[in-house]
């Protein structure tokens, strides 16, 4: 027969090795887990660069579009205007409304180069985004439907090429979406910073909206938040019935 104290070792033999085979089990575990963990964050990130690269290349094929109908109306609209323009002038002065159509043909000149000018990536470059801005509310003072405020509460406003254009369109998408919905009379754009961030403020005193309803009805606010995607910022957009609407972009400095 076995003796107690036998019994008591085999015993404590047989818990030990069911420690160990219990702990192997839950270590095992546990780094299935984070292997498991690691692989979802690895595909998370997997996935969003790849749809990053795919809104990057949206956006340039896009961009790319509009250089060609910049340069189309820059260097073939206008200039078939011009000799219109030129036609018309060489009419005998005795022809009804001749100075009315001399007129309207070069207002529509000075607007196709002010489009032209708004369509092109390289000209944003050049001039900075306050004056790209300030052309924008120039346009709708020019209605003489819009009044029209531009708020800079900083001394420097930097934001990097790649950035810029970006940036810019979604200005402009706001500012048309004013225009097409918001039956206001009266556009500001606000422009602040701070030590990581740049914002930009576009807002409005229309009928506002609800934002929550707003999804899918060609409001264009997918467009702003897909593009605020690719640089690694922020869109805040707010409206209330009767109280207007607020579109805030912010932008990294890195």
């Amino acid at each position: 027969m076995q003796s107690v104290e036998d019994v008591v070792i085999l015993v404590l033999a047989g818990s030990l090795v069911m420690l160990v085979v219990v702990l192997f089990v839950f270590f095992f575990i546990i780094k299935y887990y984070k292997k498991q963990k690691e692989f979802e964050i690895e595909k998370t990130a997997i996935l969003k660069q790849v749809e990053i690269e795919k809104l990057q290349s949206t956006i340039e094929i896009k961009e790319d579009t509009f250089k060609h109908i910049s340069s189309e109306i820059h260097d073939n609209v206008t200039q078939h205007l011009k000799v219109l323009g030129i036609l018309v002038g060489s009419l005998p002065d005795t022809i009804e409304n001749k100075s009315i159509i001399s007129r309207g043909l070069e207002k529509a000149i000075d607007d196709l180069r002010d489009l032209s000018g708004r369509l092109d990536h390289k000209r944003l470059i050049n001039i900075g985004i306050i004056e790209a801005i300030q052309i924008e509310l120039a346009l709708l003072e020019k209605s003489k439907k819009y009044t029209t405020e531009l708020i800079i509460d900083t001394n420097i406003v930097s934001i990097a090429d790649d950035k810029l254009i970006i940036v810019f369109r979604m200005i402009q998408e706001s500012i048309n979406n004013i225009l097409k919905h918001a039956k206001a009379n009266h556009v500001y754009v606000n422009i602040t910073e701070s030590a990581d961030e740049d914002f930009i403020l576009i807002g409005d005193n229309g009928q506002g909206f609800q934002v929550d309803k707003a999804k899918g009805t060609g409001l264009g606010l997918a467009n702003i938040y897909t593009r605020i995607k690719l640089i690694g910022g922020e869109a805040t957009i707010k409206s209330e019935i009767g109280k207007g609407t607020t579109t805030l972009i912010k932008i990294p400095k890195k």
